[in-house]
């Protein structure tokens, strides 16, 4: 049981990865494209999360002390969703930016430190957890074989994610289903006249997407949190 536990964490973990790994990829394109950048050039956006992660460790570690210290701490699958969920905000604050885009075709920088935050934050999330979690649940002779394949859905994730960015320059924006539909509408219909806007739209309508799925997959996690957490057994 627990060994499933691990594998469904694992594809969950694989999801996360694979929209997280944007942020070396076609999010720093997209600073460099359609950000208005001001005292660092796109290549250096990606010195955020760590920067993030250097000032919130201590504090998530404190924060999960605490909650334990009163049974509050929460279960595994539900920091999963959490995390998740943090994530896909993070994607959708970098499409709002539609609304804020100047004559020249840029948004406003602040939007890249918002949305890295919560990005982070999902992160420390789920990261660190499933580390620990691996380590528990896998049987004793199997440890480092377990920890082995779940560095493997990272691989898949990595996979996934050139396939994302691959995306933000092909996809087309004008197709027609009901997630570019809630997208645009997220995005407030923006006119892509302009070679400017339609090109900021190529990147926004794809992170407008990725925002919607993986909120919908936090809830997702959500609901069936009782049944991993059933195969987890003792362990939380």
């Amino acid at each position: 049981d627990r060994l499933i536990a691990i594998m469904i964490l694992a594809v969950f973990c694989t999801i996360f990865w694979a929209c997280f790994e944007q942020a070396g990829s076609s999010i720093t394109v997209w600073a460099d494209k359609c950000v208005n950048l001001v005292g660092m050039n796109a290549s250096q956006t990606n010195a955020i999360n760590p920067a993030y992660i250097v000032v919130l460790a201590i504090p998530f570690s404190w924060l999960w002390t605490k909650l334990g210290a009163i049974n509050k701490n929460p279960n595994t699958p539900m920091k999963f969703a959490l995390g998740i969920f943090q994530l896909g905000l993070g994607f959708l604050i970098f499409a709002a930016t539609a609304h804020f885009i100047n004559d020249n075709g840029k948004v406003p920088f602040l939007f890249v430190f918002l949305g890295y935050f919560l990005i982070t934050t999902g992160e420390l999330f789920l990261s660190p957890i499933g580390l620990s979690k691996v380590t528990e649940l896998a049987p004793k002779k199997i440890v480092a074989f377990m920890m082995g394949v779940w560095f493997l859905s990272s691989t898949f994730a990595h996979y996934i994610s050139g396939v994302i960015a691959k995306l933000t320059t092909t996809g087309n924006v004008n197709n027609k289903n009901w997630l570019s539909d809630l997208s645009n509408w997220f995005m407030g219909y923006p006119d892509t006249s302009s070679e400017a806007v339609a090109l900021l739209m190529q990147y926004n309508t794809i992170y407008a997407q990725i925002g919607f799925v993986t909120i919908f997959i936090a809830i997702f996690v959500v609901i069936i949190s009782p049944f991993i957490k059933k195969l987890m057994h003792d362990i939380h």
